[in-house]
């Protein structure tokens, strides 16, 4: 009867450490899940501004606000305009010199996590986890129109 109590406790110390990993494991593919959530939100909603309002710095800043709740390196942004290609050859994108409601917005986010675990995060991922969200939509109004001030231009 004796025995079976330190055999039991010796199974318990072998599996325990094994468990402990498996669980942050668990909470690193969590953060890895609600990181990209977020960069794709805040990407989403950079273009949703880029397609009323082309100033780039303004896109960028109401970007970065939206993925700050996510504990990510600062992300780089990249906001870019394009012309569709007529035989929509997606290879022959040509960049919009002149932005006009036909051009394409696009907002790219680029970020590296890095795990809490220090088994996984030193043997799978040494250089951390690099996450990027893309999202895209049509031109809908050109701000500002014809020399206009920019202070009329849609800010949300």
């Amino acid at each position: 009867m004796r025995g079976r109590r330190g055999q039991a406790l010796v199974e318990f110390a072998l599996v325990l450490p094994v468990l402990v990993l498996l669980l942050l494991a668990v909470l690193d593919i969590g953060r890895v899940v609600f990181a990209y959530t977020s960069l794709t939100n805040a990407a989403r909603e950079g273009v949703r501004l880029a397609i009323v309002n082309q100033d780039q710095d303004l896109i960028v800043a109401r970007a970065k606000t939206q993925v700050a709740i996510a504990e990510v390196d600062e992300p780089a942004v990249t906001v870019k305009f394009w012309r569709p290609p007529l035989n929509s050859d997606p290879k022959k994108n040509t960049a919009c010199t002149m932005i006009a409601v036909d051009c394409i917005a696009q907002v790219r986010f680029e970020t590296t996590l890095y795990p809490i675990t220090p088994v996984i995060g030193a043997f799978f991922f040494p250089h951390g986890v690099t996450l990027a969200a893309v999202s895209t939509l049509p031109v809908e109004y050109v701000c500002p129109k014809d020399g206009a001030d920019a202070s009329s231009c849609p800010r949300h």
